[in-house]
């Protein structure tokens, strides 16, 4: 075959080429179709160095290799290769590290892919088509999404990640310039709306140990340093209770008052301890011998009259009386007064 310096474009899909020969006579190709054959192996392609678009689906190939020489190959598509049972698709790091400096586009579809880990560094990337593979590794693949930051088009239709729960929020959300998802657009207000949504989310599931340990310090930061004045109990207020009820350091009884409720015991002990002699006397002596004693007004023996007397002088006392004298035995007393002066006493 003579040479064709003037070739750029060349079609030879639909065929049945096992072998792509050599290319030698077209050294300025850009566009190069080989879709539909039965190619094996990619080869020759180092004397084609201007080379811009490269069409290698539904072929054979089982190892993506040969496109070290290619520096300006912008779009790539080695989709549906059919390889013998049990092999894998793989891809040459030689080859993906001359790409990643040029391409724009590249189709993997359909190659059984499990994870896209080779184009890591494909910063001029746009459009990624990986459709019928088996990538199923979320964190891998957001991880990816997030450092390609020239993606505009991704098609992960027919992947196990798609049907992931979330997995298009989270796909928006891995890569901010990513504008069509699966064949379907991402508007900016949908971007917009999950981006109030994960800050929103952000905020009310922060842990409750970091908000109190963020709040402990800001209180570190505003405290009062030695030079404040230091809050004592002084500041506060003493408390005050109900007129009914004692406070808790009861004050006891005036001398004077205390000396009357002592006064009075005695003589009510007094009074029962004379009437209980009076009657162990009665009681030894014979009912015949007993000589009984009446006043001569009411005719009251001297011992029933004793009973009587201590009987009155204790209903003497009244409801009041008695409640201030209980509580005066209850407390320990101790200070000036009680009840308070400026409080009404019982009753």
């Amino acid at each position: 075959m003579c040479g064709c310096p003037q070739l750029n474009v060349l079609y030879l899909y639909d065929n049945k080429l096992e072998r792509m020969g050599t290319l030698d006579f077209c050294s300025n190709l850009t566009h190069l179709y080989l879709q539909n054959n039965r190619l094996k192996q990619i080869e020759g392609l180092e004397l084609l160095p201007r080379l811009q678009k490269l069409f290698l689906s539904n072929n054979e190939i089982s190892v993506l290799e040969g496109l070290e020489c290619n520096a300006v190959l912008e779009e790539l598509h080695i989709d549906h290769q059919k390889f013998p049972e049990g092999e894998h698709f793989l891809m040459s790091p030689s080859s993906m590290a001359a790409l990643s400096n040029s391409a724009v586009t590249m189709d993997l579809s359909g190659n059984g892919l499990t994870d896209l880990s080779d184009l890591y560094d494909f910063k001029h990337l746009r459009s990624l088509y990986a459709k019928q593979n088996k990538l199923q590794d979320v964190p891998q693949l957001l991880s990816l999404l997030n450092n390609l930051d020239s993606l505009e088009n991704l098609d992960l239709t027919g992947n196990p990640v798609a049907k992931t729960t979330r997995y298009r929020e989270m796909v928006t959300m891995a890569n901010k310039n990513l504008r069509v998802l699966d064949g379907k657009e991402i508007s900016e207000t949908s971007r917009q709306f999950l981006l109030r949504m994960k800050d929103s989310r952000s905020r009310t599931s922060m842990p409750s140990m970091q908000r109190m340990s963020k709040n402990s310090a800001l209180s570190h930061q505003t405290m009062p340093t030695s030079t404040h004045t230091a809050v004592t109990t002084a500041d506060f207020p003493p408390q005050r209770h109900p007129k009914h009820i004692l406070p808790p350091s009861v004050r006891p009884i005036p001398s004077a008052m205390l000396g009357q409720v002592v006064h009075r015991d005695s003589k009510q002990r007094e009074q029962v301890a004379r009437v209980t002699s009076l009657a162990q006397a009665a009681a030894t002596v014979p009912p015949y011998e007993r000589e009984m004693v009446y006043d001569d007004a009411d005719g009251t023996s001297t011992a029933d009259r004793e009973m009587n007397d201590w009987r009155r002088s204790k209903d003497d006392l009244s409801v009041p009386d008695r409640l201030n004298e209980e509580l005066a035995h209850k407390h320990s007393l101790e200070g000036n007064y009680f009840p308070p002066l400026n409080e009404k006493s019982f009753g």
